[in-house]
């Protein structure tokens, strides 16, 4: 038997908003109990309630509340500020009312080892001030951007950590510079994005009439409506595939740049074949059914949204930003790589996977092998190879 396996992990993975983590940290989390040890999932702010629900499945994980506040009525108050510095201030003023329950959970629960995703300085601040004996592992899910807040933070802080892990190669010596850790710190573990699940949502009908039989190919977008995302560019070259042939866009998630992207695909003459529903419990049947998926960020670490489309069979388009994309796509082998923010550039590769059929299917079969280095069980494999040598 494995020397680790009764051992207690916990997973801190705070947010207030829908991302990747929504459903690969509970996968991860019940992957582990299935491995026969004792799991954690540390709740913030109820972002884990809807697991309760018996249909998820979540078996011998124990849902700890922190009891955290969302201050959700300071928003009115902070209108006048931008949306992203309002969102952080909210984040902050989260983070500290959370830090008291955190001590005491590490103080008395004392886990041994706590995987932390989001919300890193939050953590590495109870863990000193608890004393525990608890090891910690910061887990960066995306490519940090540079402030000096943030710099100052990770300097401070991050040298408290037993580990760090980074999705990909090209992370090391980001997270390295920014936080001043030595390497021999720092180790490649790949998100847990692919599990059992995306598959039998896959299949779920989708009612909208886009995605019938003999309707145009629908381009894919997810992702939340933010300047990273840059949807602007995707729109604009959308415009440009309707001058080639028929085709509608839908692009799933919900932000503060959803009014700017109405005006412009008004604009553009195209807001009668681009739908946005906003945030969907299960955007992995509009995936199966997509003629083409298209990440048209600015920056990204390793997107979950790209990495699932490849699973599913979706033949893929992604800009050529730091730092996650190429790496999944292979450096262009298992989808086409665009610049950011080329808009000619993006509608030329659209327009080329719809008419060239062949094509498609030699990147199809590419992404579906990069897809597979991304599953719940290599992920959950490589964390307890790491946990083992900690403990």
């Amino acid at each position: 038997m494995n020397r680790t396996k009764n051992h207690k992990v916990a997973f801190f993975s705070p947010h207030l908003e829908h991302i990747g983590e929504t459903r690969s940290i509970p996968e991860l989390a019940k992957c582990f109990a299935q491995k026969g040890w004792q799991v954690d999932l540390l709740e913030a702010w109820q972002e884990w309630h809807y697991l309760k629900d018996k249909k998820y499945n979540i078996k011998n994980v124990e849902i700890i509340s922190l009891k955290g506040k969302v201050f959700r009525p300071i928003l009115p108050r902070l209108a006048w500020l931008p949306k992203w510095l309002a969102f952080r201030i909210r984040v902050f003023l989260g983070g500290v009312s959370i830090l008291p329950s955190l001590i005491h959970y590490l103080h008395y629960d004392c886990p041994d080892t706590l995987i932390v995703r989001m919300l890193p300085s939050v953590a590495l601040l109870a863990k000193l001030v608890s004393n525990s004996e608890t090891k910690m592992i910061i887990s960066m899910g995306g490519w940090p951007r540079t402030s000096l807040l943030r710099k100052f933070l990770w300097r401070l802080l991050f040298s408290k950590a037993d580990a760090i892990t980074v999705p990909s190669e090209n992370l090391i010596e980001i997270v390295r510079q920014i936080a001043n850790v030595p390497e021999k710190k720092i180790f490649i573990i790949p998100d847990p994005v692919i599990y059992a699940s995306i598959f039998k949502k896959a299949k779920e009908p989708v009612k909208f009439n886009w995605f019938k039989p003999g309707e145009p190919p629908v381009i894919l977008g997810v992702g939340r409506l933010t300047r990273q995302k840059d949807f602007e560019t995707l729109i604009k070259a959308f415009a440009l595939v309707r001058k080639e042939l028929p085709a509608r866009l839908v692009i799933l998630g919900e932000g503060e740049d959803r009014p700017k992207l109405e005006r412009l695909a008004k604009d553009l003459g195209v807001s009668e074949d681009v739908y946005m529903p906003g945030f969907v419990d299960n955007p992995y049947k509009y995936m199966a059914l997509a003629s083409v998926f298209v990440l048209s960020s600015r920056w990204e670490g390793l997107v979950h949204s790209l990495v699932e489309a490849l699973a599913l069979g979706v033949p893929a388009i992604a800009t050529d930003c730091p730092h996650g994309p190429k790496e999944i796509l292979l450096n262009g082998k298992a989808g086409i790589l665009v610049p950011v923010g080329d808009a000619e550039a993006m509608a030329n590769a659209i327009v080329e996977l719809l008419r060239n059929p062949k094509k498609s299917k030699q990147l199809v079969e590419e992404g579906v092998k990069s897809a597979i280095r991304f599953s719940v069980d290599a992920s959950a494999q490589a964390y307890i190879s790491l946990l083992e040598r900690l403990l």
